[in-house]
This record gives structure tokens, sequence and C-alpha cells, in this order.
């Protein structure tokens, strides 16, 4: 499947909570580079990205250009008392769109691009994460690997 995302300020609103990924912000940014939008009453950190999947055509023969859907995903931090929050060690983002495939982009993404090894996995693994419920931390648990195999 190709794929291409970009940075895109103009998503809008009509995008929900459709999973979530356990990742750094550095990991974040070195993939998608600076949150593009502002903070807000309920998120310090976010990305609005849009996606372009090439998607199967039939050759007609008219030498037309490929298809594409275009998927809108956002990437965010939920309900934190500020904005380094979410910006140190590993943190659970919410990840937002109009159906499942922003999750499967997000992920795919972030696949793309050279991430920890299985040892650096295994040890971060290990380390205990903030969990959150609202804008109250209720404790830590260990973090789950939560890319491919």
């Amino acid at each position: 499947m190709k794929m291409t995302w970009k940075l895109d300020d103009c998503i809008g609103s009509g995008t929900s909570y459709k999973g979530e990924i356990i990742t750094t912000f550095d990991e974040l940014e070195k993939v998608f580079g600076e949150p593009n939008c502002e903070p807000s009453d309920k998120t310090w950190n976010e990305w609005n990205i849009e996606f372009r999947v090439q998607v199967p055509s039939d050759d007609d023969g008219m030498g037309d250009v490929d298809d594409y859907d275009i998927i809108d995903a956002t990437i965010y931090d939920w309900k934190e008392s500020g904005p380094g929050s979410s910006r140190s060690g590993l943190y659970r983002w919410h990840i937002g769109g109009r159906d499942h495939r922003a999750v499967e982009l997000v992920y795919d993404a972030l696949e793309r691009f050279e991430l920890p090894s299985d040892e650096e996995w295994e040890e971060k693994r290990n380390q205990k994460v903030p969990v959150h419920r609202g804008n109250h931390r209720i404790g830590t648990r260990k973090a789950k690997r939560t890319r491919g195999a």
C-alpha cells in the first residue's frame, strides 16, 4: 500500500477517539514534526495529519492519475495538567479520526522509521508508565510493546 502524509492545520471537527499508541513525544516528533495544533481546554500537544492512501483502480487505458483515499488522523494527549506531562518518557497517546484506518496509518507511519531495537523495547517495557484517568494520575504499570513483531 502506497501511503504519504503531511501535517494539516485544516482537518476541522468531526474526528473522534479511535485508539491509542504508547510511544514517546520524541518519536512522534521525529516522524511527524512539531505538533501543529494550539493547546486547547483538553489537549496540550496535538498533531493533525492528512494521510493519502493509494487505492486499487481498474486500468481503463486512459492513463488516469492514481486514485487516493484521504484519511484524517489526530494524535493528542488528553486532559493533562500541563504540556510537559506527555513530553517525557513513554506516554499513552490518543489517536483520533473519522474511521479506524487512522489508527492503522499512524502505526504504519511509525513503523517506516527506525524505532528502538527489541532490547530497547524490552527495557522500556519494564519501565513504569503513568496511568491517567481524566486529570488525575492513578498509578503506574508496565508499558506494553505497541509495534508489530
